[in-house]
């Protein structure tokens, strides 16, 4: 529209002029020819009529100068007022966007309230029900503590299943494979005072080991329910240095504790533990110091979970083909579980010491079973190496007892002979030591004096028996919070043992006419255990060993040949 405007000015501009010069050049005079009479007058007022000429044109030529002076002026003010307009114009758009983004953060901002709204509602909610559900179990609580003892106050349950299948061949050669089902325990742990606790421990023994005769004389196969461990303790160590126990357990000659898992890794028992774990019925006298401080109490920001330990073949495996199969199958994965809150571990007395009086098989010559004793001396300590990117531990023990034929293998195959042996002292030593992602185990036991007696054929024995292993383990995908090796994750082991004058012996059994010797309190004289496992899922570990054993030499009284065989074991704890 001002373009056309401006046109138009231009354009009347121009027919101004044009009618401006055609109306002068009207008026100019026309000049008399040189032709005409009168020279002089006639040259005169030629110059008189080019100089009025030359004025009038002058005059339009200023005139003309000031008409275009003036197009000029109004052409810029005109060009003033476009980029005005367009300012105005750019203004009014910035405006206009200013108000759109106001208006778009109202509605973010209305949107954002309703939400945080919501979710405060959604919170109130969660929160009354937690209430509720809070103020259920509490009613619930209060109505068992009426009716009954409260248990669950009280009492931790755990436990563990094993199974497994092995395929072996013995020294004689005889082959054999089969499925096991190994162990099923059940541990409850009681604490009724902080300065008593109790632990009990049930298992399962298969009937493979167990037969009995049935009313018609037939044989039969029996499972058993035994009470492996029952312990009363008075005292709370992490308070007060001094405690006293009683009960049934392992009592502490080597490196068992009785527990078929912990213990060690390998799923076949190295020699030391095959021929010197000893469970009795004790009481026992202690020390564990210096008491350690108490632990601080938990910052309000919870400390973070220390990464796990990464299983790296089997359970990869399984989560590629459960990914393969549920892109044809409906699946419906589990809800993801929370982290629970990270609790560090406490510290632990470094020294401990303690004298035991148990019930033995062996007897002495009018003594009284109670005379059996032992004694053990401990010392643990753990930190770093390197700013805390490598952990350590060590835990060193010596043991003795007043006489090694009262573990469970010596006892029981030795059992004809024990009025002979009597009273036969031992000693054991142990280290267990972790240095990152590695763990070594060095054991000995050994009696200390000879044992003399006389067989069912009457061959003289002096046996000194004894047994070591080494065990070495290596924890894959390690980092620096793993302190037990083999509790998670996948790990390798790899263990030696041997014994020492445990060759055996004969006894003559069956018919006393016609009775069969057959030999017995025999030990393989070597055995190396390869094997290695992964703990699949929680609680859930898979276990694989190949394990090769030697026999002593014909001269000693053994066979001289050797045995294997590859065992496989699914354990499950809770």
């Amino acid at each position: 529209m001002k373009d056309r405007r401006i046109l138009g000015f231009i354009a009347a501009a121009t027919l101004f002029c044009v009618a401006g010069r055609s109306d002068a050049e009207e008026q100019i005079p026309q000049l008399p020819s040189r032709d005409s009479g009168h020279p002089e007058s006639s040259v005169a007022g030629e110059l008189e009529l080019l100089k009025r000429r030359i004025e009038e044109l002058e005059t339009a030529k200023r005139a003309h100068e000031d008409a275009a002076r003036k197009l000029n002026q109004r052409l810029k003010e005109l060009e003033t007022a476009k980029m005005a307009h367009e300012r105005a114009t750019s203004m009014l758009k910035r405006r206009l966007e200013d108000l759109e983004a106001a208006k778009i953060a109202r509605k973010d901002a209305t949107r954002e309230d309703a939400t945080r709204t919501l979710k405060q509602q959604v919170e109130e909610l969660e929160k009354a029900k937690l209430a509720h559900e809070d103020a259920t179990r509490t009613i619930i609580r209060q109505s068992f503590a009426e009716r009954g003892s409260s248990i669950n106050d009280y009492v931790d349950f755990s436990g563990s299943l094993e199974a497994g299948a092995f395929r072996s061949e013995d020294f004689a050669g005889v082959r054999e494979s089969n499925i096991t089902f190994d162990t099923a325990d059940l541990d409850f742990k009681i604490r009724v005072s902080d300065w008593v606790s109790g632990s009990l421990i049930i298992d399962y023994e298969s009937g493979s080991e167990s037969v009995a005769l049935t009313t018609r004389g037939d044989e039969a196969l029996v499972d058993r329910i035994n009470v492996r461990e029952g312990l009363i303790t008075l005292g709370d160590t992490e308070r007060f240095p001094l405690f006293g126990r009683a009960g049934r357990a392992v009592v502490p000659f080597g490196i068992s504790t009785g527990d078929p898992v912990t213990s060690t890794l390998s799923l076949i028992d190295p020699l030391t533990i095959e021929a010197f774990e000893t469970r009795e019925d004790f009481f026992m006298f202690g020390f564990e110091g210096p008491t350690p401080p108490p632990p601080p109490p938990l910052a309000a920001t919870p400390t973070p979970t220390p990464a796990l330990v990464r299983p790296l073949l089997l359970r990869p495996l399984v989560r590629k083909l459960s990914t393969y199969l549920c892109s044809y199958l409906s699946c419906y994965p589990p809800p993801p579980k929370p982290t629970p809150p990270y609790i560090p571990p406490t510290s632990l007395p470094p020294f401990t010491a303690a004298v035991y009086f148990y019930n033995g098989d062996t007897f002495d010559v009018g003594g009284d079973h109670i005379e059996h004793m032992g004694a053990t001396l401990g010392y643990q300590t753990k930190g770093t190496f390197s700013r805390g990117r490598i952990p350590w531990s060590i835990d060193v023990d010596v043991d003795a007892n007043s006489s090694v034929f009262d573990s469970n293998f010596l006892a029981f195959e030795y059992r004809p002979f024990l009025d002979q042996i009597r009273f036969e002292p031992g000693m054991a030593a142990h280290l267990k030591s972790n240095l990152g992602p590695v763990a070594l185990i060095v054991e000995w036991n050994r009696a200390i004096d000879d044992a003399t007696f006389t067989d069912d054929l009457g061959q003289a024995f002096s046996i000194r028996p004894g047994a070591w292993q080494v065990q070495f383990a290596y924890q894959f995908d390690s980092n620096p919070s793993v302190m037990e090796i083999g509790a998670q994750g996948t790990y390798f082991v790899l263990g030696y043992s041997e014994s020492q004058e445990l060759a055996g012996v004969t006894r003559l059994l069956g018919d006393p006419l016609m009775p069969t010797p057959m030999r017995i309190g025999s030990a393989p004289q070597k055995r190396l255990s390869v094997g290695g496992g992964e703990w699949v899922l929680d609680g859930l570990r898979v276990a694989v060993e190949y394990s090769h054993a030697w026999d002593y030499s014909i001269a000693e009284g053994g066979t001289g040949n050797s045995a294997a065989g590859m065992f496989m074991q699914l354990t499950y704890e809770w």
